[in-house]
């Protein structure tokens, strides 16, 4: 800018003149973001007048060019003055005709009621003059708001086909007419009276819509039923009783209906008996986080030295510390206890690690735990509420906030308290209450009621909106309502919140817009790191002050998420693009010593932002921290957004590593749950890869995972081909003898489902040839113990049981304890074929010890039963019966149904070792039942022939339960087992 451009911007007179060409909210703007115009703009709702002079072309004919701009000018201002009375701004004049926008740049939640009015007025101004006739068009939709052009030349305007619309309207509007659009019609249907719809064809859209012609404001109208007469007494009373009685209680209601007043009643309460609360909340920010809502209780809880105050907390599991590592977010090796759990014993441990730090963090027996916003609380801590409401202690109480009812938080509790609207008169008493007044003037009250429903929290929104905008004037403690509201207003919450972020100033504005990209809540600090310092002091003191925003230890937060929603809509995509990469950034300079507890919100920030190669690795990142918290569903979801990139992107990208991590880990998951044929296509993928960078090695575990997954589904013959093909490529390779020997392994055990015993034998012996006597190895452990198992089924127990020794020998000396623990049990199977009850036991006893040290709840519980039975058959049947109720303690604890068959058949045998043929026919029916209920044919086959035992054993002869469990397992046997029918042959109905 030279000096006498800068002189003309000093004059205020010229000032005066560029603010009649720019709307005063627009120039605000743009002072703001001077250098990134592109920002000044939202995505919004408006509503958008076109109006026509029709008869001014004929009227200017024979009249000086001058006389007839003097002549628009005076038409045009007398078209102004109802538009700026109505809160309307002149987008452009186009000729004889104008464009008037309502809600942009500044917003009110009537809008469309104002352009109406506005439309209305100017039609009586212009009947002034004659011969001249206006046409009017008004349609109201979402359209995107902003400054266009370039350097050269740009202006305000808005773009949408809620715009066109409205021109189209105009066009097929008679002059004297106003047509209205369909929204328009629905939000001020109940102000105005429309004649009946019209069909219109209107250029540019495929089908008709409905327009109507507005007759006249309507004078009255009846005011709606009133809600039943409800007082918070009764729900608080409800509540506060059920948890002095230690009952959980869930409390339902929509959004500013007072839960959280409730609940801030009952902490203020508990906290005066001496009862602490701990309080868990939902969270609709970025991610939905696994316990990410628990975390930070755990964090307080445990403090400064976790791994101390752990073991000061939980003594006797002081070795499962590493549990807790990943919601911790620090690095932990595992112990001998946690390292060979399996990931879903790894979570359920965990979780009930996290209910009882939290049980004994409690000064009292007595523990409330708050779960506010339960909505959005994520499965993984569900689990943990379930866990707590539902602990055997029965210490714990529940309480559940939430908008509606879900189907977990029945099993939480069965005492709903539902929180409905206010009536009028509460309703007036909340508004005394929040515009401290004595009394109110009774249309303030009746109007306040129609446009909130009663709903407390719209109450004190649109209480303050009226203060804010000058509308509730209070003299000698009355409050009255200045100014025109009209009875019933369109929108709802987010029509109130939208205009009270219009009535703001520009720098809060801008604050709250950038703020509400951060989520629901966010550190100061960053808001800090992307916005200006010269918007930032007194912006973020408005929105405190005025309620927008509340602190909390450096942190802030939005008040309502429907706030923050009005905030984040307005934006352009593009404005939020920026913002959000902008975030993204800031995190990682402000946070990289601690970037974990960030992985999924980057991921997010830098997905929207369109940063794909920083949202593919954070991705991968959330998907790894998700699994080392065992929240698999989760940590696949996050995989799988990594895994949507183009191996080619990928690859320009340089992270091709990354890529083949992403995959062989959801790949890993995904054959937890199953779905094995998502596990070949991941695989297929990551052999690809392995070609490109011609990594013969990498290529080889892809086709190993292909093989193994396409044994389990049953294609035998595709994954002979390739474990053929593993062999070859491994044998070309050098110093691979534990990929050799792991392929071998699975080969191996695919030819023995295939029953070709000898070719399966003769591989594991050529496996053997390349481990010497020294080999230490995962690899040479699984295969002599494949081995061992192999001799064993074809009757060579002594070769069996030495193949097994050794193979627990390895493990013994990698640490390996579950692969001890298996090896014991094999051991003692084959001990049973050689009839050495004594041995066996002694083998069972070991693994119990190991799977016991481990944690393993499952194989405890199994070989408890096995046990079991061991000492009934060598007459200790008072010792099986107590191994038994053992087991089916813990089959029961983890939800197990195949070892709760087990233990109930278990202990059914015993019963019948000691005559107790009743009690034992009952034993085994149960087992049987439970284990036809659940699928497991094995166990229905064992329970069912011992049940058929029984019964050939018990007066009078139950001919007709036999005939029809026989014929039940007969169906079972042909379908998964049919060498088992020899078993059910040998049972007979007795002699008459």
């Amino acid at each position: 800018m030279d000096n006498s451009e800068r002189l003309l911007f000093e004059n205020p007179l010229v000032l005066r003149a560029i603010r009649s060409f720019v709307p005063k909210q627009v120039l605000e703007r743009v002072s703001r973001n001077p250098e990134n115009l592109d920002r000044v703009g939202e995505r919004r709702e408006v509503t958008a007048v076109f109006v026509d002079i029709a008869g001014f072309t004929p009227m200017c004919e024979g009249r000086d060019a001058e006389e007839v701009i003097l002549l628009l000018n005076e038409l045009f201002e007398s078209i102004l003055e109802p538009v700026m009375k109505f809160g309307g701004t002149v987008d452009k004049f186009l000729g004889d005709a104008a464009m008037i926008l309502f809600g942009a740049p500044v917003f009110h939640e009537d809008d469309p009621a104002r352009a109406i009015a506005a439309s209305m007025e100017i039609m009586s101004v212009m009947s002034r003059y004659e011969g001249l006739g206006v046409s009017i068009g008004v349609n109201t939709g979402h359209v995107v708001a902003g400054v266009v052009g370039n350097d050269e030349h740009r202006e305000y305007t808005v773009i949408g086909d809620a715009v066109n619309v409205a021109s189209r309207l105009e066009s097929a509007a008679f002059p004297g007419e106003i047509l209205v659009g369909p929204e328009t019609f629905r939000k001020c249907q109940y102000m105005f009276d429309f004649a009946p719809p019209t069909a219109l064809s209107l250029k540019g859209k495929s089908s008709p819509i409905e327009a109507r012609k507005v007759i006249g404001r309507r004078q009255s109208r009846a005011i709606a039923e009133l809600p039943t007469i409800i007082d918070r007494g009764a729900q608080w009373k409800s509540l506060a009783s059920a948890v002095d009685l230690g009952e959980s209680a869930i409390l339902i209601g929509e959004a500013g209906l007072g839960k959280s007043t409730l609940l801030n009643f009952l902490r203020a309460k508990l906290e005066a008996e001496g009862i602490r609360v701990t309080s868990i909340e939902g969270s609709q920010g970025w991610g939905n986080v696994p316990y990410a809502p628990i975390q930070p209780v755990i964090a307080k809880i445990l403090g400064e030295r976790p791994m101390g105050k752990f073991a000061e907390l939980i003594p006797d599991e002081a070795d499962t510390f590493p549990l807790l590592a990943g919601i911790l977010g620090i690095d932990e090796p595992d112990t001998d206890r946690t390292k060979y759990l399996k990931q879903d014993e790894k979570r359920d441990l965990m979780e009930r690690l996290i209910v009882e730090l939290v049980a004994q963090s409690s000064p009292k027996d007595k523990v409330v735990v708050f779960a506010d916003s339960a909505d959005h609380i994520d499965p993984s801590t569900r689990r943990i509420l379930l866990k707590m409401a539902n602990d055997a202690r029965g210490n714990f109480t529940v309480v559940i906030s939430a908008r509606e009812f879900s189907s977990w938080m029945a099993e939480v509790s069965r005492k709903t308290i539902t929180l409905k609207p206010l009536c009028k008169r509460r309703t007036r008493e909340l508004l005394k209450l929040t515009l401290d007044a004595e009394k109110l003037s009774a249309d303030l009250v009746e109007k306040v009621f129609e446009k909130t429903r009663g709903n407390p929290g719209f109450i004190v929104e649109l209480a303050r909106l009226l203060v804010e905008r000058g509308m509730v004037n209070i003299l000698g403690g009355v409050a009255k309502l200045e100014g025109e509201m009209e009875k019933v207003l369109p929108g709802g919450i987010e029509s109130i919140m939208s205009a009270r972020i219009d009535d703001l100033s520009a720098d809060a504005r801008e604050v709250v817009r950038l703020a509400s990209v951060l989520g629901m809540e966010f550190p100061e600090l960053l808001l800090r790191e992307i916005a200006g310092e010269s918007i930032l002091e007194g912006g973020i003191g408005e929105l405190l002050e005025s309620g927008f925003l509340k602190r909390v230890d450096g942190v802030l937060k939005f008040v309502s998420a429907p706030l923050r929603m009005a905030a984040y809509e307005s934006l352009f995509m593009k404005s939020r693009k920026q913002i959000h990469r902008t975030a993204g950034g800031g995190i990682e300079q402000l946070f990289a010593g601690e970037i974990e507890g960030f992985y999924e919100v980057l991921a997010e920030h830098y997905g929207i932002g369109e940063v794909p190669e920083k949202a593919f690795v954070f991705n991968i990142r959330a998907g790894g921290k998700q699994e080392r918290r065992f929240a698999n569903r989760e940590a696949v979801f996050y995989y799988e957004r990594a895994l949507s990139a183009e191996d080619e992107d990928v690859r320009r990208w340089g992270e091709q590593g990354e890529l083949l991590s992403a995959i062989e880990s959801a790949g890993r998951l995904f054959w937890f749950a199953g779905d094995l044929e998502r596990v070949i296509e991941l695989n297929e993928r990551a052999r690809k890869i392995a070609i490109q960078i011609d990594s013969a090695r990498l290529e080889s575990d892809s086709i190993n995972r292909i093989a193994l997954a396409n044994h389990e589904l049953g294609n035998f013959e595709k994954a002979r081909e390739l474990y053929e093909l593993l062999l070859e490529k491994l044998t070309a390779l050098p110093d691979e003898t534990e990929r050799q020997l792991q392929a071998i392994t699975n080969y191996g055990t695919l030819l023995s489902d295939l029953g070709e015993l000898d070719r399966a034998r003769e591989l594991y012996l050529e496996g053997i040839e390349l481990v010497a006597d020294e080999t230490v190895s995962a690899g040479a452990a699984n295969l002599l113990g494949n081995l061992g198992w192999l001799e064993a089924q074809t009757g060579r127990l002594n070769e069996a049981e030495r193949y097994l020794e050794r193979s627990g020998q390895i493990d013994q000396r990698l640490g390996n304890l579950r692969g001890m623990a298996i090896n014991a049990v094999n051991l003692a199977q084959i001990l049973r074929m050689e009839g050495d009850r004594k041995r066996e036991a002694v083998q069972y006893e070991t693994a119990i010890e190991i799977f016991r040290k481990i944690g393993d709840r499952r194989g405890t519980a199994l070989c408890l039963s096995n046990l079991g039975d061991v000492e009934r058959e060598t007459g200790e049947v008072s010792r099986a019966r107590a191994l038994h109720r053992e087991s089916l303690k813990i089959a029961r604890e983890i939800d197990d149904p195949l070892r709760i068959v087990d233990a109930e058949l278990g202990l059914a045998l015993d019963d019948f070792a000691e005559g107790k043929t009743s009690k034992a026919l009952e034993g085994a029916r149960r087992a049987f039942n439970i284990a036809r209920d659940s699928g497991d044919w094995e166990g229905e086959i064992d329970a069912g022939i011992e049940l058929l035992r029984i019964i050939t054993a018990i007066e009078p002869f139950d001919k007709k339960s036999f005939a029809e469990i026989n014929d039940t397992l007969k169906q079972t046997i042909e379908k998964n087992n049919p060498s088992a029918i020899d078993r059910l042959t040998e049972i007979s109905p007795p002699e008459k």
